[in-house]
């Protein structure tokens, strides 16, 4: 579960659909403070080495990021 839930694509979907609490409620069963933001930066980092992820948008993509952490 937690390879799909940190997953960039499906996170960028569930940002387009409304759905982030539904997403948080998934992190909820983890214990988010301990492995969120270690998932999430994995996960980006291999986003970012598959091409998917053009420059200019890496600003937006954090920016989604930082707001779901807060």
């Amino acid at each position: 579960m937690l390879s799909c839930i940190s997953d960039i694509p499906m996170f960028l979907q569930l940002d387009r659909d409304n759905l982030q609490y539904e997403l948080w409620g998934y992190w909820l069963g983890l214990e988010p403070d301990k492995t969120m933001v270690g998932a999430y930066s994995e996960s980006l980092a291999k986003y970012e080495e598959s091409g998917f992820l053009e420059k200019d948008n890496l600003g937006f993509l954090l920016n989604l990021l930082g707001m779901f952490f807060e």
